[in-house]
């Protein structure tokens, strides 16, 4: 809260007997004198004014003001006093809700909150390492055999069998490892999940692990290594409100779908397929801090790419094959999550780009069946939640009529 600062009664008074003092030649400003009586007077009514207009500055601002001014100001805000409370405490809370900023909860406000939990500007690194403690550590010869048990450990399910690992340990490492040296791995399932060590990519001479070790360890993708240049973030993210009052989505279920910068990394045949689970965690992680309380279910997935391949013929013979297929990749590159692909749309780009005719032989879907022309042109597909249509093979053939 800031302070009007204003001049004392005693600094007026003396301001003014110095100023006639300048004008009249030795006065008599003693106290009591007809000079001094004057001086005082008007110094009187001068801090007089100072005060009232320092109470009017105190009452302009919900910080200073009290009383009636400060029950104005709850009202103006909706922030009724509570019974008996008293204004110190009655503005210390108006202002703590004031300088809290609000929930929002509109569409726009989750893309904005999944863009900076981890967009362009913040991105996150693609190569992780996962963590496992001692305890997940199998020393028995059960089947398999000395394997360390990755209960709970999600990052090595996109890691190719015979991909190099390195570990690190903050105490010590497992009996039978070392840091510095390249591994590999394979995991495996046997009513759990486990992670076998090797010393060769060919997998045939396993480490035999001979104690827990000690402290926190940590197994990394040694191929691309901790100073991998590659980083991830969201491009965009689509929001849902169903409104369905089913227990699969009562009200309040917010469902957000993200697009990496790069979508090769839901593929879980990428060894970066574990930085979708990143991306989802850091967006979860913002948005719980700042949804409306009534929002209590934030579901957030990475999408799911829907691939198409298609084959369209096209004349006359001399017409741009290059040209028509680069603009189609890129009007499907940028379709959004739950974007509808038109038929018509993608005819449409290859007349732009010279052609005269355009026709679908096939279109391909996601699930291996084909469209015939009849059945696309001039329609569309939909998407279902949480898909994006993308191209896959195209063949374009040009032809003379």
């Amino acid at each position: 809260m800031a302070t009007y600062q204003y001049p004392t009664y005693d600094s007026l008074l003396q301001q003014m007997i110095t100023d006639y003092s300048n004008l009249v030649p030795a006065p008599d400003t003693a106290v009591g004198s007809p000079v001094w009586i004057q001086c005082s007077v008007i110094a009187q009514a001068i801090w007089g004014l100072y005060v009232y207009q320092s109470n009017g500055l105190q009452m302009a601002f919900p910080d200073s003001a009290t009383g009636n001014f400060l029950d104005r100001w709850g009202s103006v805000f909706g922030i009724p006093r509570m019974n008996g409370e008293l204004d110190t405490a009655y503005s210390t809370r108006m202002c703590g809700i004031l300088q809290q900023p609000p929930a929002g909860g509109n569409a726009q406000d989750y893309i904005n909150w999944a863009l900076i939990a981890c967009g362009v500007s913040n991105p996150t690194p693609a190569n992780l390492p996962e963590t496992f403690l001692p305890a997940q550590v199998n020393t028995s010869a059960g089947t398999p055999a000395s394997a360390i048990i990755l209960g709970g450990i999600t990052n090595p399910v996109g890691w190719v069998t015979g991909d190099p690992i390195t570990f690190t340990s903050t105490g010590s490492l497992p009996g039978g490892l070392t840091t510095g040296t390249y591994y590999s791995g394979i995991r495996s399932y046997d009513g759990q999940y486990y992670f076998n060590i090797f010393t060769d990519s060919g997998l045939t001479n396993e480490v035999t692990i001979t104690s827990k070790g000690t402290g926190i360890h940590k197994v990394q993708h040694a191929s691309q290594g901790p100073t991998d240049p590659n980083s991830f973030y969201v491009v965009d993210a689509q929001i849902c409100t169903p409104n369905s009052t089913s227990n699969a989505s009562p009200p309040g279920s917010v469902y957000i779908w993200l697009e990496p910068n790069n979508e090769s990394i839901l593929s879980v045949s990428n060894v970066y397929f574990p930085a979708t689970y990143t991306l989802q965690t850091l967006v979860t992680n913002y948005i719980n801090t700042r949804r409306p309380i009534t929002a209590n279910r934030n579901t957030v997935f990475c999408e799911t790419i829907d691939t198409y391949n298609m084959q369209i013929t096209v004349s006359p013979v001399t017409t741009n094959i290059g040209l028509i297929s680069s603009d189609i990749e890129n009007y499907m590159s940028n379709l959004v999550v739950g974007e509808r692909l038109y038929g018509a749309q993608l005819l449409s780009v290859c007349l732009v780009d010279g052609a005269t005719t355009a026709t679908f032989n096939y279109i391909a879907g996601p699930d291996g069946t084909f469209s015939t022309t009849g059945g696309f042109d001039g329609t569309y597909f939909q998407p279902v939640a949480g898909h994006v249509t993308r191209l896959g093979t195209l063949t374009i053939t040009p032809e003379n009529i």
